[in-house]
């Protein structure tokens, strides 16, 4: 595996980190001031807000989902843009489950689920991915 792949994978996963950490931290911080397409709620469920009050086990999801995006990094150290994105995604969220018993989120669209920048960034990464492997660039490492 290239040493530039890991500091790649690296370096993303820590911007999409900082940067989750940086908006919520700010969100949290101001408090619900009235902003029609940013107020923060703690989201104890999954995506689109389902199965609510499921706290612990989404937080054992979210530990065995970083292990498994590690694995694939292993496999696939040419997808360390789109695992990068996951990884600091999902560290994120972890944070937020350990820290506020839920994961923070305040982008509201009001025409969508309520979510924050890190879900953006694991979706993205996520497709990412499917598309490698639908197109298929997804050979192994060598």
């Amino acid at each position: 595996m290239k040493k530039s792949y890991v500091l790649y994978f690296i370096l993303i996963a820590a911007i999409v980190f900082v940067i989750d950490r940086i908006t919520k931290f700010l969100i949290l911080s101001q408090g619900r001031d009235g902003t029609t397409y940013f107020i923060p709620i703690i989201n104890t469920g999954t995506f689109f807000s389902i199965f609510q009050g499921h706290n612990t086990m989404f937080t054992v999801i979210s530990m065995l989902i970083l292990t498994l995006v590690l694995y694939l990094f292993r496999t696939y150290p040419q997808f360390y843009i789109e695992l990068g994105l996951i990884f600091g995604g999902a560290l994120s969220n972890l944070i937020d489950r350990l820290i506020h018993g839920g994961i923070v989120d305040f982008i509201n669209f009001r025409v969508w689920p309520i979510f924050n920048l890190a879900d953006v960034a694991i979706t993205i990464g996520i497709i990412m991915v499917a598309i490698k492997f639908i197109f298929g660039k997804s050979e192994r490492k060598k």
